[in-house]
């Protein structure tokens, strides 16, 4: 599964699968484990790494629910909000 994450000054702000023209019932079933995973993952590996504070990047879910990165884009450049629009994302933490 490809969802992309979206980071506002140091939060996780959203998460949207990335083929928001079908329903997948295992997202709606595994929905809690796979934002555990996005988040930790995002924690362990991304939070502190990048100096940039507002960007975007999809990670792939694996079958073993590992996680990888496919890639980074700067805050509403080459990534769309797909199941929200940036006003939504634009939330003060």
């Amino acid at each position: 599964m490809e969802n992309p994450l979206f980071r506002m000054g140091s939060n996780l702000v959203g998460t949207s699968q990335h083929d928001v023209t079908t329903f997948y019932q295992v997202l709606l079933e595994k929905k809690s484990n796979i934002e555990w995973l996005m988040r930790q993952f995002y924690e362990d590996h991304v939070r502190l790494k990048f100096e940039s504070g507002n960007y975007t990047f999809d990670v792939y879910v694996t079958k073993d629910e590992r996680i990888k990165v496919l890639d980074f884009n700067p805050w509403g450049a080459f990534s769309l909000p797909l199941l929200f629009n940036w006003e939504e994302l634009r939330v003060e933490h």
